[in-house]
């Protein structure tokens, strides 16, 4: 006779205590989920009530339900820890959300009890997924607790540093932020201090806790840990397809993205901002329409000029003119950028509008070389570490076509923000990085722009070949990091407390210094040479600084565009030893600023770049969040209008140039027969 399974006390107590946590959490997440939703007509205050009061009956109702279970077999010692194990676990895993938020959230004490429940709940599911796969409360604790430490301390050294909040690509790019990290100052905070005491205490309690199991056979050790990775992915799965958005009102603000981690916490808009990263197909986009949106746009040279220059592309770090060209002035005690007032005069120039803030450089010369926008991209990403892992059309190809050498040279890391990857597909002949500038002058452990611009010199002198010469240069001078202490500041800022200004309008001015050295250099030059300037994006200040430079608040410029655009502009030219146009107050963007440099040669000029000068006519500038038209109107990007369409075919090419690229239209991206 079959023996018939019988299930130990144990086990069974475990099954209920499981079975009634599961169906408790699932109606407080379905309540949680359709809330707002069922809000209607209500007034705010009767539902932040009804709100409470429901969530209070639901915490009861568990907890009277979990004792019911408990009471019965309470006294017995293996039904007690389990337990009491339990219980545990889920205190560490509320204290690691709240201490998140205390550590890294200036707003904590205005954080909605609607929001913080939801970065409570995100807590659980990860202590809870832990638990099952490490079969252990003990080991599940520690490492959980340790784990949102980090992530807090992260969190807020990434804010403090970058002007940014963490997200996810962060994950992608910490190689790179390592290798800057020794231009800052790593002061903890008193939260830290505190918050690193209370992980502490719990990991060491942790260690001479019960060794209590959830399983000790392997069958179900095994058991549990699958069941710990369908947790995971159904978390994953629930945070890739909820709508938080539209479903818990969180507002991802492009332009003030810390305004979304103080108000929602900081796992909620971690969570919601990494579901807006994923690149979907533009609705719409059939990669055999693509010559309808370029109809009328055929190969040609830029009819202005026959010349072929050497091209200097410099893209200068973290510089700007930080009064926005006399709008916002400020009182100094020598003028900080006299060389580029010069040269802009004699030049074609303007203000650029940039789609990153405080760093994010790879965004801004993806932008410049392939011609692409970050409009059509999710806010946080960054294209070479994410997506440029195939051959990708842009200036190199365009110009190497046409019979140019092309040099890329950045002082920092051979690999930072995958730039040897991304040169290599872009197809630049040399990439000359940190270890080739050896011998040459540093200022707060960087590379000047002296530097830069000496080994620029060199490379043009190099006569090994009679290739004319695309030179692009990212410099590293102006990075962050503006408290270092053994640099005097010699240029002041009448009434500026904050010495980290003052360093980087010293720093801007050096590099004002340097650049008047290089057009000195090239004004008598034997060849014609074309020289490209603009900035990455403005420097991560101190916000008040910010504030009082600008005449307003993080606030106000969250709620005004235009406002908000004042930190996302920086000055550009385009140069020449020989005769082009003279323009100056051209408000433009990166997107275009690499058609604008062809069209001041003689070379010839692919489709899609005939195509973003159509496209400037209509719209000179855009951005991650908006874009200006050119009746000097600014819109935002999810604004639905007549130039929706417009925008629409940009996507659509965009998104054939970078992801459908079994399908590249080779006509449009690339030059035929040159």
């Amino acid at each position: 006779m079959r023996k018939r399974f019988k299930m130990s006390t144990d086990q069974t107590y475990m099954l209920k205590l499981g079975v009634n946590t599961l169906a408790w959490s699932g109606l407080l997440a379905f309540f949680l989920c359709s809330f707002r939703g069922a809000q209607g007509d209500f007034p705010q205050q009767f539902m932040i009530n009804m709100y409470l009061a429901i969530t209070a009956v639901m915490i009861v109702g568990f907890g009277v339900s979990s004792w019911r279970i408990v009471h019965r077999d309470y006294k017995k010692p293996v039904c007690r820890e389990s337990f009491l194990s339990g219980a545990w676990l889920l205190f560490c895993a509320v204290l690691s959300a709240v201490g998140m938020e205390y550590i890294c959230n200036p707003s904590f004490s205005d954080l909605s009890l609607h929001y913080l429940i939801w970065n409570i709940y995100y807590s659980v599911w990860l202590f809870l997924v832990l638990w099952l796969i490490f079969n252990s409360s003990r080991l599940a604790v520690a490492v959980g607790c340790i784990f949102y430490f980090i992530w807090a301390v992260a969190a807020y050294y990434v804010q403090t540093f970058r002007g940014q909040p963490l997200q996810l690509i962060d994950i992608k790019s910490f190689g790179t932020a390592m290798d800057v990290a020794s231009g800052y100052e790593f002061e903890p905070t008193k939260q830290m201090i505190f918050a690193a005491a209370v992980v502490g205490c719990i990991t060491i309690s942790s260690c001479f806790a019960g060794k209590r199991k959830i399983a000790k056979s392997l069958p179900g050790k095994t058991g549990v840990r699958i069941g710990g990775a369908v947790l995971l992915l159904a978390g994953v799965l629930f945070i890739r397809t909820y709508d938080m958005q539209g479903q818990q009102g969180v507002v991802l603000d492009r332009y003030t993205p810390s305004l979304t981690y103080q108000s929602c916490g900081n796992q909620v808009s971690f969570y919601a901002f990494a579901k807006d990263m994923i690149q979907d197909k533009p609705e719409g986009y059939k990669a055999e329409n693509l010559g309808e949106i370029t109809a009328g746009y055929t190969q040609s040279d830029s009819g202005k000029n026959q010349v072929k220059p050497h091209i200097i592309a410099i893209m200068n770090e973290s510089f700007t003119d930080i009064t926005l060209n006399g709008k916002h002035p400020i009182t100094l005690n020598e003028p900080y950028l006299p060389n580029l007032r010069t040269i802009q005069a004699e030049s074609i120039s303007g203000d650029l509008l940039v789609s990153t803030f405080g760093g994010g450089t790879a965004k801004s010369e993806y932008e410049f070389l392939t011609g692409n926008s970050m409009m059509s991209l999710p806010f946080q990403s960054v294209p070479y570490v994410q997506y440029v892992t195939h051959d990708q059309p842009s200036l190199v190809s365009t110009l190497k076509a046409q019979g140019y050498e092309a040099l890329a040279v950045h002082p920092g890391e051979y690999n930072s923000w995958r730039r040897d990857k991304a040169y290599a597909f872009m197809d630049f002949d040399s990439y000359i990085y940190y270890d080739d500038f050896e011998g040459l002058d540093r200022v707060r452990g960087y590379y000047t722009d002296l530097a830069c611009y000496q080994k620029i010199m060199s490379l043009l002198n190099d006569d090994s070949s009679d290739k004319p010469k695309f030179i692009f240069n990212v410099t590293i001078q102006n990075h962050g990091g503006y408290g270092v202490t053994d640099m005097e500041n010699t240029v002041r800022m009448e009434g500026q407390t904050d010495e980290g200004v003052n360093q980087y309008l010293t720093l801007t001015k050096m590099s004002d210094d340097a650049l008047g050295w290089l057009i000195g250099e090239l004004r008598n030059y034997p060849e014609p040479v074309l020289v490209v300037f603009f900035g990455d994006h403005w420097p991560n200040l101190d916000t008040n600084s910010i504030n009082s430079i600008l005449g307003t608040t993080e606030e106000q410029r969250s709620a005004s565009p235009e406002l908000a655009n004042e930190m996302y502009t920086v000055p550009y030219f385009i140069w020449a030893n020989y005769s082009i146009e003279h323009i100056s107050g051209q408000t433009t963007s990166l997107n275009y600023l690499g058609s604008m440099m062809l069209e001041q040669t003689g070379l010839q000029i692919p489709v899609y770049n005939q195509y973003l000068r159509g496209l400037r006519a209509q719209i000179p500038a855009i951005n991650y969040a908006s874009y200006l038209t050119a009746d000097g109107t600014l819109h935002l990007l999810e604004e639905e209008n007549e130039w929706t369409s417009v925008l629409n075919g940009y996507r659509y090419l965009q998104y054939n140039n970078l992801f459908d690229y079994k399908h590249l239209a080779n006509d449009i991206f690339y030059l035929q027969n040159p």
